[in-house]
């Protein structure tokens, strides 16, 4: 199966240190409304009706980032962090259903995960969304280290935002 692939541009990604950095997130449409899942805490909002999405967040590291890689996400060659999950929402409160952090990279880089987890899970105030997210660092052999972390911010109406940047490693 032949991919459409499209270079990524300058402002849509960051030059550093002939490294670039993208991020790229793909949310698939809200399923129909199911009753509560087993495990959700039964709160006074609990009778609400329940929606679910799932989202997938990547970070990319490298020289050769392109646009369109499988279902129109970020295509990443050299190292990535992939955040995917599913979260429930009702306009009240967001619940984590699901997390899955993977991560991949080819020589000369390497990535290490030390963090994959999820923050704030029923979307409580003052914020009003929830975070499925991961931190690590990609090693470039002999250049040195960058840490990164990537955030999927889950809103309790169902609403999605990706954050996420680099940074050096001393």
């Amino acid at each position: 199966m032949k991919q459409n692939l499209q270079r990524l541009e300058p402002q849509s990604a960051v030059k550093k240190a002939k490294c670039e950095i993208g991020i790229a997130l793909t949310v698939r449409p809200a399923s129909a409304p199911r009753h509560l899942s087993a495990g959700m805490p039964r709160t006074p909002n609990a009778a609400a009706t329940w929606y679910y999405k799932n989202v997938t967040g990547t970070i990319c590291y490298g020289n050769h980032l392109y646009w369109g890689g499988r279902n129109g996400t970020l295509y990443c060659t050299e190292a990535y962090e992939t955040v995917a999950g599913e979260f429930a929402y009702n306009g009240y409160n967001a619940w984590e259903q699901w997390l899955s952090c993977s991560h991949g990279s080819s020589y000369p880089f390497n990535v290490s995960q030390s963090w994959c987890g999820v923050w704030n899970n029923g979307a409580y105030a003052p914020y009003g969304y929830l975070d499925l997210g991961a931190n690590g660092a990609v090693t470039v052999t002999g250049y040195g280290s960058s840490g990164f972390w990537v955030r999927i911010d889950c809103y309790k109406g169902g609403g999605v935002h990706l954050r996420g940047g680099g940074f050096n490693v001393p």
